[in-house]
């Protein structure tokens, strides 16, 4: 998308085809152990990770000094809590139809969610679902932080 509006960035779309660029969204999990997973083949990296909140967010800045320490690989933590976040509330309601306002490290994904849970009629209130139930309508923010551990 960057690449359709702006043409002297690179087109990963393009260069993903025959094998040059890999995206590997890894969705949460043991962010530690995806900062050394890929290092036995010695390709270069970039790992993009969410900045989320503390405690998770010192795990997130462990991992990316880990990565950089492998030749040729970077990674860098978004300064806001999750890619969601820099969404803009206009683009929210174009795609959904639903006006959501939020800051740089609120849930983007539960605000959403809850919002489109709210528009159903007849539903039981978002805050007596189960934590589980909220986390299947939200997914995101890293899963809701891994079930609010972080």
């Amino acid at each position: 998308m960057l690449y359709a509006d702006d043409d002297s960035l690179p087109n990963l779309a393009e260069m993903e085809q025959p094998g040059k660029l890999s995206f590997v969204p890894f969705g949460g999990g043991h962010v530690h152990d995806w900062s050394s997973r890929l290092a036995p083949l010695r390709l270069t990296e970039f790992h993009l990770y969410d900045h989320q909140l503390p405690p998770e967010t010192e795990l997130r800045r462990q991992a990316a000094r880990t990565v950089k320490q492998h030749s040729g690989c970077q990674a860098v933590l978004t300064k806001k809590r999750c890619l969601e976040s820099y969404l803009h509330p206009d683009a929210i309601l174009a795609a959904n139809g639903i006006h959501v306002r939020f800051d740089d490290f609120d849930c983007v994904a539960e605000i959403v969610a809850r919002e489109l849970y709210r528009q159903r009629p007849g539903e039981i209130a978002w805050q007596l679902q189960s934590r589980r139930s909220q986390s299947h309508k939200g997914k995101s923010c890293e899963t809701l932080a891994q079930h609010h551990g972080g």
